[in-house]
């Protein structure tokens, strides 16, 4: 079970964390697809592993809309933050913390 946010500053080592840029499949049938404003060109998320990238990509964004989770396209493990658009960059939150860190779901506290 991946820790919940409470916790992550008691339990978890930056060294244990790891940086994934994961893209999905939006589909080509209508049925698929989903509004445009929630297709983003990609999903920024530190975690301890995958499963729990993609459960926290579900709760931060998906799940918090009503939404399916759509097909991965693909994931890119240890990401280099540095190597991502402008774009991107301006508008993450930092990535050094577990959770979504692009797009912005909620603001630092």
């Amino acid at each position: 079970m991946a820790p919940d946010r409470a916790s992550d500053c008691k339990t978890l080592n930056v060294d244990q964390l790891t940086r994934f840029w994961i893209t999905f499949d939006y589909g080509s049938s209508e049925a698929d697809q989903l509004p445009e404003w929630a297709e983003q060109i990609g999903f920024g998320v530190t975690s301890t592993d995958f499963d729990d990238a993609m459960s926290i990509v579900e709760r931060e964004w998906f799940g918090r809309h009503g939404l399916r989770v759509p097909p991965v396209r693909d994931v890119v493990e240890d990401v280099d933050v540095s190597a991502l658009s402008d774009s991107v960059r301006e508008h993450s939150n930092p990535p050094n913390w577990r959770g979504m860190w692009f797009p912005r779901a909620e603001p630092l506290r």
